[in-house]
Order: structure tokens, then sequence, then C-alpha cells
């Protein structure tokens, strides 16, 4: 993908996280790390 309108042609992107990229250290949630990642 080269530009903006050559992705906008997709209906759905899909991005693989990590889930120690998505939790605390206590394996909960983190709201925040959500947050940052899909903003």
């Amino acid at each position: 993908m080269n530009n903006r309108s050559e992705t906008m042609k997709y209906k759905r992107i899909v991005f693989k996280v990590g889930t120690s990229s998505l939790t605390n250290e206590d394996g909960s949630l983190s709201r925040s790390k959500v947050k940052d990642i899909t903003q």
C-alpha cells in the first residue's frame, strides 16, 4: 500500500498486536495501552 487512496479501498484492515502490548505486568487488560494503540 503506497498511499491513502489505496488503503481506503479495503473494508477492513487487521493489525496483530501481542498480548504483552495490551496487558499490565499482572496480566490484566491495560485500557490505556489499548487506547494508545487504537488512536
